[in-house]
């Protein structure tokens, strides 16, 4: 029998979006899947919706917990995962026609340990608002699967947008914070893969509504992007230190961008924050060049970066001419 795939739904309050998410997996032609969906404290009626549905469909697994967080969920619903293949599916969006056929011949056909494919931004309606294809290629060690996760240029920090031998998440840790840990936990993925592959398919939809987390106004909990850096730039000093100043680069372009967003915010700590947030950019972004000094090496740093770096208010006015 072909590989069974376990794929992991974290659902809070999607009532109005969850049941479209689920039937677009129930459609698919591959059917050897089980879908576990966490109920992760849900205030409105997700649990009721999903618990219907399971009463549909034999396949699905509906767990519930109190409120701990997406990240939380998927650590949840990874321990009930029986599959050889794991996938993540978010509960307001969608897998295309055909998503898993292809997803698992791939994977036997390349007998990859992460396999990484495209998607498509779309809004609620299904009209797309951008593509992003991916560029194929692979790479055979764990160094060099790590170098192409952590240099950013042809990945994403979405755990969405790739599937994984389930034996990769053994002994992975899970911070446990609101924002940004598929970049911490995709880390120690990338950095326990023998190989990664990535290829141009776009399997996925990921639905942009007002109410998703990228378009939430400022919050602390935002600040745990910092926090999931800061864990990476451990796991790399650690194991990868070639890379450090690849990982002090993150950190320093997500300080920036948050110290930004907390001054056009309504925040009365927002200074506060912004001055903690300015002295994390400077920490970083010069460790970072003290760093590639001694590697004799050099990186790409966008104009955004450099600006920030020579005056936040100048850099801050740029963005608002552009």
């Amino acid at each position: 029998m072909k590989d069974k795939v376990s794929i992991i739904m974290p659902a809070y309050n999607a009532a109005g979006r969850i049941e479209k998410s689920i039937r677009k997996i129930e459609q698919q032609s591959y059917t050897n899947f089980e879908l576990i969906i966490v109920n992760d404290g849900s205030k409105d009626t997700t649990e009721e919706v999903c618990r219907l549905l399971a009463e549909e469909y034999s396949n699905i697994k509906l767990i519930s917990q109190e409120n701990a967080g997406p990240g939380k969920a998927r650590e949840k619903g990874v321990q009930f995962a029986t599959g050889d293949i794991i996938a993540f599916v978010d509960s307001d969006d969608y897998l295309a026609e055909g998503a898993l056929q292809v997803l698992v011949s791939k994977m036997e056909e390349t007998n990859a340990d992460i396999l990484q494919f495209g998607y498509k931004m779309v809004n609620n309606n299904g009209d797309i608002i951008s593509d992003h294809l991916m560029s194929e290629c692979t790479f055979e060690s764990r160094r060099d699967a790590y170098q192409y996760f952590i240099t950013q240029k042809n990945s994403t920090n979405f755990l969405w947008n790739k599937v994984y031998k389930y034996t990769l998440f053994h002994s992975i840790e899970w911070p446990g914070i609101y924002y940004s840990e598929d970049y911490a936990v995709l880390a120690q993925l990338y950095g326990k893969t023998e190989k990664a592959v990535t290829i141009k398919d776009k399997l996925y939809y990921y639905v942009q509504h007002p109410e998703s987390a990228v378009n939430r106004p400022f919050s602390r909990r935002k600040l745990d992007q910092i926090t999931a850096a800061k864990y990476v730039i451990k796991y790399t000093r650690r194991n990868f230190a070639k890379y450090l100043p690849e990982a002090l680069y993150y950190l320093a372009t997500r300080a920036a961008r948050l110290a930004d967003e907390v001054m056009y915010s309504d925040l009365a700590e927002k200074k506060q924050i912004y001055n903690d947030l300015i002295r994390v950019f400077n920490m970083s972004y010069s460790e970072m060049r003290l760093l590639l000094k001694k590697q004799r090496r050099k990186i790409d740093i966008d104009k955004t970066t450099k600006a920030f770096a020579i005056s936040p208010r100048i850099s801050r006015l740029l963005k608002r001419l552009c």
